[in-house]
């Protein structure tokens, strides 16, 4: 058993680190609390971000996205998308942080509720971060019918729009149930798929973060029940715990949107 007071001193070679794992800007120590310190002050679209950058989806889609671009990162040019927002100190700044490209618009981007990329490997964007769209697009590749996973509702100018709106969210409620079966059934899985709970308990958040920057070092669940502390079966709830921080910014996104 690993005791809390030894956390600090785990043995990173229960975890070894794959070669890229510093890229992405995340703890390596997952095992410390300290290593997060700081996020007591992440507002939900911060805390949004850091669920989604470590979305192994999402850096997979950034980095084919920017290899067909080809540009490199510039402190001193004003030709990429995205890049005249920040001031020279910003750019210096998030280039010493490692950015690799500027924001950019692009399609594929919509899969993750975003208008543009957003490099991952960048934790903080000094107060110019990702603006969430609210629309999510399934990838081509998943066989979902169009109709299934969209629809629109029109409403009444001219009557009281507080009951229009209450009853079109149980109506979008009941929609996108239907529609989680469906995909389910069409093979998603649930990591895919938005799940209510996890914005009800922020409190675990933190903990999220931290069992994902696990699996980055290639952590067993093993290791991570143990150092967690986790009761019972180290392993299984381990795992299980990884599946919910997948889901975490899945069910942000359906949140901002009222789903």
């Amino acid at each position: 058993m690993i005791r809390a007071e030894s956390m600090r001193d785990f043995d990173p070679r229960l975890a070894p680190q794959p070669e890229n794992a510093r890229q992405w800007g995340v703890p390596l120590r997952w095992w410390d609390e300290s290593a997060y310190a700081g996020h007591e002050a992440w507002d939900t679209d911060r805390w949004h971000w850091e669920f989604l950058r470590r979305d192994q989806d999402y850096r997979r889609a950034f980095d084919e996205a920017v290899a067909t671009r080809g540009s490199p990162v510039s402190a001193d040019c004003d030709s990429f998308d995205g890049q005249s927002r920040f001031s020279e100190a910003e750019r210096e700044a998030l280039i010493h942080a490692g950015l690799t490209y500027w924001p950019f618009e692009a399609s594929a981007a919509l899969v993750f509720t975003l208008d543009q990329f957003f490099d991952p490997r960048i934790s903080d964007w000094l107060g110019h971060g990702p603006q969430w769209s609210g629309l999510r697009v399934l990838p081509q590749s998943r066989p979902a019918p169009t109709d299934a996973v969209n629809t629109t509702m029109a409403f009444d100018l001219t009557m009281p729009l507080v009951p229009q709106l209450k009853r079109a969210r149980e109506i979008l409620q009941a929609d996108q149930a239907a529609a989680i079966k469906l995909l389910r059934g069409l093979g998603v899985e649930d990591r895919d798929l938005p799940t209510r709970g996890a914005t009800k308990r922020p409190d675990k958040w933190p903990t999220y973060l931290r069992v994902l920057d696990a699996k980055n070092v290639i952590a067993s669940h093993a290791t991570v029940g143990e150092v967690l502390g986790l009761n019972g079966d180290h392993k299984s709830k381990a795992a299980k715990l990884a599946d919910q921080a997948q889901g975490v910014w899945r069910s942000l996104a359906a949140h901002k949107a009222g789903l």
